[in-house]
């Protein structure tokens, strides 16, 4: 599976790559934060671990997007005459949102050489940088290189000023879905991107670098799309389950539902349950549904893969309401619309027998999804899932954690820490 994803991410890497060839950094670079030489220490390590920005975290029941634009803050020490710590802007998107695979491209394409690839579990929080080969690069001096991405962790030595890069093949970084935060946190150093230079395609021996940053938070600047939870959505699923088994589904299962705070779009997760289970894939997470229901008589729902592969014939299986389906085909398409239904606070989304089509992709046949699906789901008028609940941060308790997110009691003068008093987290150094 990491060779899947490598392969992904190079590939990603690759097209997002600056058009300018990069320079050549010596293999010798500096093993200390040298920003240390310009000031004195304790002002200096005030500097170099900043503060947390603050940030007002959301409704407890409304998330932010990955996606979007991020102020991220790195540390440029190595490679440079003048060592300075940066606000760069940072776009995170999705390539293969099924996979969970995003890319962060550099804005103004100032520091990074390539875009990076890594992927995103949302349900975990985590975000996972691997080491790529990227393959030929000619430099600035017309030398073909070799050069690879490489996640990295400066390790502290005798003090956290100087210390030594120490290249590894993953890291995980972690995503903060109610204040829009990214956290580099390891408690060997500090985290941090490079791209390593080598002399053949065995990547053997550094033969020098392209760039080599420390990276510390990343806080969107310019958030995607914020998602309210509504909570459960009950789900009674025929949109697959009758091509796979033959037969209609009728017993109904829970599953969780989203909505974009701003647009009447939703988004309902693992809504093939019953037929992963018929099939004997029930270990695995269906993509999730997205339905827009701008126009609530006509609810469209685009194409979305099932991740269900049909082999070399029919390739994967992917489904859409007929509405779009109609475009596809060649002739005329009956429309059955697809509506969605409120009494109250009750909420239910109505797909009729043949309201929607399954693709294959490779075949390109078209199949008609047999049987009427509904999701049936609870929203307030104010278009959340549950009332707001009020936080009072000022007088809520005071808990402390390591880097690694451990609990500290009694933090030592010093020691970095996380601090968190009611939904405000900072990150500071024990005085």
């Amino acid at each position: 599976m990491k060779k899947l994803y490598t392969l992904a991410l190079a590939a990603l890497c690759a097209l997002g790559a600056s058009a300018a060839a990069p320079t050549l950094h010596s293999l010798n670079i500096s093993k200390k934060h040298k920003i240390t030489e310009t000031t004195n220490a304790t002002a200096a390590k005030q500097t170099f671990v900043k503060k947390m920005t603050k940030v007002t975290p959301k409704a407890d029941n409304t998330v932010v997007s990955i996606e979007g634009t991020y102020s991220m803050e790195i540390g440029d020490f190595y490679l440079t005459q003048t060592p300075s710590i940066q606000n760069i802007d940072v776009e995170v998107a999705y390539v293969d949102k099924t996979k969970g695979v995003i890319s962060f491209t550099d804005v103004n394409k100032e520091y990074f050489v390539t875009s990076i690839g890594a992927i995103y579990d949302e349900s975990e929080g985590t975000i996972t940088f691997m080491q790529v080969d990227l393959g030929e690069i000619n430099t600035t001096s017309g030398k073909t290189m070799y050069f690879q991405f490489s996640p990295y962790i400066y390790v502290y030595g005798e003090t956290e000023e100087e210390g030594d890069v120490k290249l590894v093949d993953t890291f995980d970084a972690t995503f903060d879905n109610t204040t829009g935060t990214i956290e580099f946190l390891s408690d060997e150093g500090y985290f941090g991107f490079s791209w390593p230079a080598y002399a053949d395609n065995t990547y053997g021996e550094i033969a020098g670098w392209f760039g080599l940053f420390d990276v510390y938070t990343a806080i969107q600047s310019e958030p995607g799309a914020q998602l309210i939870d509504l909570g459960e959505a009950e789900i009674v699923e025929n949109i697959t389950y009758g091509g796979f088994t033959g037969q209609l589904n009728s017993t109904a299962y829970t599953t969780t539902i989203m909505k974009d705070a701003e647009k009447e779009i939703y988004y309902v997760k693992d809504p093939l349950h019953a037929t992963y289970e018929a099939i004997g894939a029930e270990k695995y997470t269906s993509p999730e549904l997205i339905f827009d229901a701008t126009d609530p008589d006509n609810v469209l729902i685009n194409l979305t893969s099932t991740d269900i592969d049909g082999g070399d014939t029919a390739g994967i299986y992917k489904y859409a309401c007929t509405e779009v389906m109609k475009d596809m085909v060649t002739g005329t398409l009956p429309v059955t619309k697809i509506t969605l239904t409120h009494e109250g606070k009750n909420y239910t989304l109505t797909c009729p027998d043949k309201s929607m089509m399954m693709l294959a992709s490779t075949s390109k046949q078209l199949y008609w999804c047999s049987g009427e699906t509904t999701i049936k789901f609870v929203m307030a008028s104010d278009g959340s899932g549950v009332d707001n609940v009020a936080v009072d941060n000022e007088n809520a308790p005071v808990e402390y954690y390591n880097l690694l997110g451990n609990r500290v009691i009694n933090p030592a003068k010093g020691q970095i820490i996380i601090k968190k008093q009611g939904t405000t987290v900072t990150k500071l150094i024990v005085k």
